[in-house]
Order: C-alpha cells, then sequence, then structure tokens
C-alpha cells in the first residue's frame, strides 16, 4: 500500500472541494469522459497561490482518487436512476389557488371526475396548486367556481420520472435528476414528488431538452452501475 503524505492529503482535499462545487466538472470525472490533464490545468489556475503548490500531474492523481471515492459514494444512486424511467405530458396547465381553500377534502371531491386528467394537486399553508391538462381548463374553472385563483399558467408540460422504491431511502437521486435538467439551462415551473414519481413541470418549449438532459442521466447510470 502506498501511503500518501500530508502534502497529498491537502491536495486531495483542495481537488475534491474543487469538483464537488462544480457540477460539470464533477459529472465528466465520474462519467470518465474528461480530460484529466487538461481538467487538472483548469483546477491548478483556481488553486494558483495554495499551499501546497500542486502540479499537473498531482492533480490528475487527486482526480483520479476522486472519480474512484466518488462512484462508489454514488453506486446507489446508479442503481436507483439506471432502473428509472421517464415520460412526457404535453399540453398541461397549471392554476394557483390563494388562501381560502381550507375543505381539501370537498376540493378533491369536486375534482374526482376528471382523476384522468389531473396530474398534480398539492397544498402549502399559502396556496393550493393544481396541474392539469389543458383541455379540461374550463371545467376546472366552474369546479373551483369562486375560489381565489391567484396565478394561472398554459403552454406547460410535465415530466415525470418513475423510479423503484428504493429512491426514497436513497440520498442523492432527486439531485442528480434536478441538477442534470438545471445544468441544461432549464427553468423549473413546479415540482412535486410522491413516492417513486418526480414529477418537473417545464415550458412547452423546454420539455424535449429536458427530456434528453433526464435520458442522458439515465442511460449514464446505466453504464456506471455495477449491475
Amino acid at each position: 500500500m502506498i501511503k500518501m503524505t500530508k502534502n497529498d492529503q491537502s491536495i486531495n482535499k483542495l481537488v475534491g472541494e474543487v469538483v464537488s462545487s462544480d457540477d460539470a466538472i464533477e459529472a465528466s470525472i465520474i462519467g470518465g469522459y474528461a480530460n484529466l490533464s487538461g481538467v487538472a490545468r483548469l483546477i491548478r489556475e483556481r488553486l494558483s497561490g495554495t499551499r501546497p503548490e500542486a502540479s499537473v500531474e498531482a492533480i490528475v492523481s487527486a482526480l483520479k482518487r476522486y472519480k474512484i471515492r466518488a462512484s462508489a459514494e454514488r453506486e446507489p444512486v446508479y442503481q436507483v436512476l439506471s432502473k428509472s424511467s421517464v415520460m412526457l405530458r404535453t399540453s398541461v396547465a397549471k392554476v394557483v389557488l390563494g388562501k381560502g381553500v381550507e375543505d381539501m377534502g370537498s376540493l378533491l371531491e369536486s375534482l374526482k371526475r376528471y382523476d384522468e386528467d389531473l396530474v398534480i394537486l398539492s397544498k402549502t399553508l399559502n396556496n393550493t396548486t393544481i396541474i392539469f391538462d389543458v383541455s379540461i381548463y374550463e371545467r376546472i374553472k366552474a369546479a373551483l367556481r369562486t375560489a381565489n385563483i391567484v396565478d394561472k399558467k398554459g403552454e406547460l408540460t410535465a415530466i415525470t420520472v418513475h423510479s423503484p422504491a428504493a429512491i426514497i431511502r436513497t440520498p442523492g437521486c432527486l439531485e442528480s435528476i434536478y441538477s442534470s435538467v438545471s445544468n441544461a439551462k432549464i427553468n423549473v415551473e413546479d415540482t412535486t414528488s410522491c413516492y417513486t414519481d418526480t414529477v418537473l413541470i417545464v415550458k412547452d418549449e423546454d420539455a424535449g431538452r429536458a427530456f434528453d438532459a433526464i435520458t442522458r442521466l439515465i442511460n449514464a447510470s446505466k453504464r456506471l452501475s455495477s449491475s
């Protein structure tokens, strides 16, 4: 076994801090498609002036150690995401209700007839959000009658990631899903997680890129998963 010096340990820590704070660099290192020498030169510039001074070769070694450690830590995440699937539901609308919806049971009862079209119904202390197929918008408004509608939006797409039950006890899965969309420069208009389903609401114009980003994440997880 090769014993690391304090200098090696310090460089490993510094490199780890840089990589873990940059999603793009971390993904390329773990995914195995990064040019390690190029990344090392970039990191060396960021660490300029630190002590100990790090050579490109020392940073490359630290990157290799980081990949081994991070891959092992993220193996449970790869396992879950590799068994996940993603689907789109276009032509979705969103209505946000302000305070005043006190009887959630009555609201659910009034919307029950539209259960095949209803995508999401969620409530916080201040607001209630209903996301549904745009084709039933007028009927939804009728069901809500005099409810206080504070926001409404159409031309949305619901992206549902369906995962195995292990997702509820595996830290890092949701972070990976949201990061894949964020790295594609896509804004998430609304989101919810219910048991094994993670639903992201995006603009119709961003749906294709968001779907591709999540699909790439799932495919990469299949490659990186040990089984």
